[in-house]
């Protein structure tokens, strides 16, 4: 697969979008009362206090960069074609593990930090990170 160039996107209609420079940025929601943080955002409240107010469960964004926490290669699938790799990704700077589809069969290991990218101008996926980029 290959990279495509981020598609411009408003925060509100979906859970990443692209910043004036074009670096992808993840949505999510941060509770003020407990702390928690949750991606995919959601409105339906805090996870683990149950705060729902829009003063104290409020919306967030973080650039799309992080670690390799862990990888699994899927063989089987009913739908998608095979095989591909799912990751867990500790975002920088962040409480958040995001789960998504690594970009690419080139060689990443649990440690591996990774950055966002977007394919087929839709599906958000990680990838190694390009030269000169961290």
């Amino acid at each position: 697969m290959t990279e495509t160039p981020f598609p411009r996107s408003d925060a509100r209609s979906g859970p990443w979008f692209t910043d004036d420079t074009g670096t992808v940025r993840l949505v999510y929601k941060a509770c003020l009362k407990c702390g928690r943080q949750t991606f995919p955002p959601q409105p339906y409240g805090c996870l683990e206090c149950g705060a729902y107010d829009a003063d104290v469960f409020v919306d967030r964004h973080a650039e799309a960069t992080g670690t390799l926490a862990a990888q699994v290669t899927v063989h089987l699938h009913p739908d998608q074609p095979t095989p591909f790799r799912i990751a867990e990704i500790d975002v920088r700077g962040t409480s958040l593990c995001v789960q998504a589809p690594l970009a690419s069969e080139e060689g990443l290991d649990v440690g591996d930090r990774v950055h966002a990218v977007v394919l087929d101008n839709a599906t958000l996926a990680f990838a190694a990170p390009q030269e000169g980029r961290s």
